[in-house]
């Protein structure tokens, strides 16, 4: 007698279906486990992060210490600009008879007064400057000394106030009607700028015209060739 074999269970087409269907990346619970898949793949490793930390760290310092050393040069610049002298005080005030005076020997308060008719001036140096005061404590008349280059910055830079004056120094221009009455002159190494500050009743400044000239021709002739 033959055996008889086993009846195999036939699946049916839409049975395959609905089971393709249920693995297939369709559906809801593939969409899960990708997304469980991504989300442990992006997930950063706990070394990366302390990486990540310490460089965060380490460029928060870099800008530190820039913004401190950034401080510190402007600290040191507006200190070299307050006009303070090495010690801390400020630039002190010296009669041209001093044994620090540098610039009195081109001009004395007698040659002023001898141009102006003005009596009882004091001279006084102060930096750059030579100046020249009345009993009151008045500023007269000043003589700044700068170098060469000064002459285009304050001339070149106004030609349109000043006007050549012949006979004083290499080259001179003088500034009126323009406020204070000013001329200014190069000598050799040397550009001087000379101005009048003060007024008289009237609203008249007590240097004319020629009086500046005279007292710059006397500067110019002191100057060494």
């Amino acid at each position: 007698m033959r055996g008889v074999r086993p009846r195999q269970r036939r699946v049916s087409r839409n049975n395959k279906n609905k089971c393709h269907k249920r693995q297939g990346k369709g559906t809801a619970r593939y969409r899960e486990v990708q997304a469980t898949k991504i989300g442990h793949m992006m997930r950063p490793l706990p070394h990366v992060e302390a990486v990540v930390v310490e460089i965060e760290r380490m460029i928060s310092m870099k800008k530190s210490i820039v913004i401190l050393l950034m401080g510190l040069l402007l600290s040191a610049a507006l200190s070299g600009c307050g006009g303070k002298t090495a010690a801390g005080s400020a630039p002190s005030s010296r009669t041209p008879e001093t044994a620090g005076s540098v610039y009195g020997k081109y001009l004395t308060a007698a040659d002023v007064e001898e141009a102006t008719g003005l009596a009882g001036l004091k001279a006084t140096e102060e930096g750059l400057s030579l100046k020249f005061t009345d009993s009151n404590d008045v500023v007269v008349y000043e003589a700044r000394f700068y170098g060469t280059d000064f002459y285009e910055d304050e001339v070149g830079a106004n030609r349109k106030l000043y006007t050549d004056v012949p006979g004083v120094g290499e080259k001179a221009a003088i500034c009126i009607p323009d406020s204070p009455y000013r001329l200014v002159f190069v000598k050799g190494n040397r550009c001087v700028m000379t101005q009048t500050l003060s007024k008289n009743a009237d609203g008249e400044y007590l240097l004319s015209e020629e009086q500046l000239i005279s007292i710059a021709k006397i500067i110019a002739s002191k100057f060494l060739e």
